[in-house]
């Protein structure tokens, strides 16, 4: 059985237009045993996804907090302690869907037998075992990671997001709505980012929503 794990570690919405990959992989290889590895902070996103078998979840601040404070020490055992958890769970292939150091050295504590990444200026290449690039078209949403799928010789199909509720949320959701009165259909806007520089413009969204 084939054991492979995603790694794409933080961003909400880059997680969201990289979850395409896991319909493919499951489509390609019904059999898997596929694992995500994510940043506690992003929790919940994937919990109730179907085709996923296991999340692993990563403290990035907590390695962050240690090494600030220089306890190496325990920085350093942390690490292990973690790359023993991907250690033995053997896995085949791990993918890199972020392409930066970081997420190149969590694919290599992973030791998985073949390790592919995306490309970028980012350090770390030699701790992969392939390097794929993002493609020509980088405007498309979600292109890089469909341009993954592809080097690995998977067809990506429609690669639509998907992003599966719970029950809890979904009844949560529906006494909102319904106390709101939203009984012929709505739209919801969220014209936010947590960097200012990918902000769009106001009267973009003014047109938008006219």
């Amino acid at each position: 059985m084939k054991r492979v794990l995603i790694i794409r570690p933080s961003a909400i919405g880059d997680i969201v237009m990289a979850s395409p990959m896991i319909h493919v992989l499951r489509q390609a290889w019904p059999q898997a045993h596929i694992a995500w590895l994510a940043d506690e902070s992003v929790r919940g996103i994937l919990d109730y996804h179907p085709d996923l078998d296991e999340i692993l979840y990563w403290s990035k601040e907590s390695w962050r907090r240690q090494l600030r404070s220089m306890r190496l020490l325990k920085l350093f055992s942390e690490i292990k302690n973690f790359s023993r958890q991907l250690r033995k769970r053997q896995f085949d292939l791990a993918i890199d869907a972020q392409g930066l150091f970081r997420s190149r050295f969590l694919a290599w504590l992973s030791h998985a037998t073949e390790r592919v990444g995306l490309d970028s200026r980012e350090p770390g290449r030699f701790l992969m075992t392939r390097i794929v690039s993002r493609g020509a078209d980088k405007r498309a949403m979600s292109s890089e990671y469909r341009q993954i799928m592809q080097a690995l010789g998977l067809d990506p199909g429609p690669f639509d997001p998907k992003i599966v509720l719970s029950q809890e949320d979904k009844m949560r959701a529906g006494f909102k709505l319904s106390a709101l009165q939203f009984n012929n259909g709505f739209a919801l806007f969220c014209p936010f980012t947590t960097r200012p520089h990918k902000h769009w413009f106001p009267e973009r969204w003014a047109e938008v929503a006219n």
